[in-house]
């Protein structure tokens, strides 16, 4: 009896409702490569252990058949810095779905986005530290809720006066602009191939990495064209190496090019509320001190 009524008192009842989910996704370029990124934060002192993050795109289907499935699901590939889908889950952790060629945003721009419709399910789930048992949180995300072209702020600062890094969960929703092309994935990896061969440049396999742009330097100069196109002009690191044109040649891009311009910080409301702090001490590797 005495177990049963501790297994009761002890099931994580709500924990999984101080595993945070960002408000909004956003879509941006990390190392060239466009991104989808969401956030995830606890707000507990004791860890989640063994965290891993896992999403799904949920949209309609059609077959080659004809077959129409409402509600085909298709997973998507998340990882947090680089790694994979597992997290060190001691501070809010950004976590990334990179769109290349496997990813179902692949073909679709940002104009596209305002059309589609799907829902992306996003799933936590980890071992309670305190208590051994395993918790879920989910969220989700409509193509409404995905912003183009913005990038989270930081909330984690460090405190050179104590010692200490401090996250700020009143800015956990924060977001603030970014320049994004506008364009799809395939759209802007076109374009890149178009302009290598323009100028020169082979393309060394289909497996080659589509985030390295460092073959050519592409600046974009945004003029004001009757027809609404963006010219693009191939820039050089050596300008000796031009040998395919003259440095005024030019291309001109669909207007799905045009990026969107960077701003200021998008506060969202209550920012201005009594700050909630969440310490992390250096000094202490077991991270006891966390509050």
């Amino acid at each position: 009896m005495v177990g049963i009524v501790f297994a009761k008192l002890s099931r994580p009842k709500k924990r999984a409702q101080t595993l945070l989910f960002s408000k909004n996704a956003v879509i941006c370029h990390r190392d060239g490569m466009p991104c989808l990124l969401f956030r995830v934060g606890d707000m507990r002192k004791s860890h989640i252990i063994e965290a891993h993050v896992t999403a799904q795109i949920i949209r309609r289907k059609v077959t080659k058949e004809g077959e129409v499935l409402p509600f085909y699901q298709q997973n998507m590939e998340v990882s947090c810095d680089g790694g994979d889908d597992r997290l060190m889950f001691i501070w809010p952790t950004i976590v990334v779905h990179k769109i290349d060629r496997d990813s179902p945003l692949y073909g679709l721009s940002a104009q596209d986005m305002l059309k589609e419709r799907f829902e992306i399910v996003v799933m936590l789930e980890g071992v309670v530290e305190s208590t051994g048992m395993t918790t879920q949180a989910r969220s989700s995300y409509l193509p409404s809720e995905i912003l183009w072209g913005h990038r989270f702020e930081s909330v984690v600062t460090f405190k050179r006066e104590t010692g200490e890094y401090e996250v700020d969960y009143t800015t956990f929703n924060n977001t603030y602009e970014v320049d994004t092309p506008l364009c799809s994935a395939r759209q802007l990896r076109e374009v890149k191939k178009e302009l290598n061969k323009q100028n020169g440049v082979t393309e060394a396999s289909s497996d080659t990495d589509e985030s390295d742009t460092s073959s050519v330097e592409v600046s974009s100069r945004k003029n004001s064209l009757s027809n609404g196109y963006l010219r693009f002009t191939p820039v050089y690191a050596n300008t000796n190496e031009q040998t395919n044109g003259a440095a005024g040649d030019t291309m001109a891009l669909p207007p799905a090019i045009i990026t969107a311009g960077a701003g200021a910080p998008t506060v969202s409301p209550g920012s201005e509320r009594k700050k909630n702090f969440r310490k992390l001490s250096i000094k202490e590797p077991s991270m006891d001190s966390l509050c």
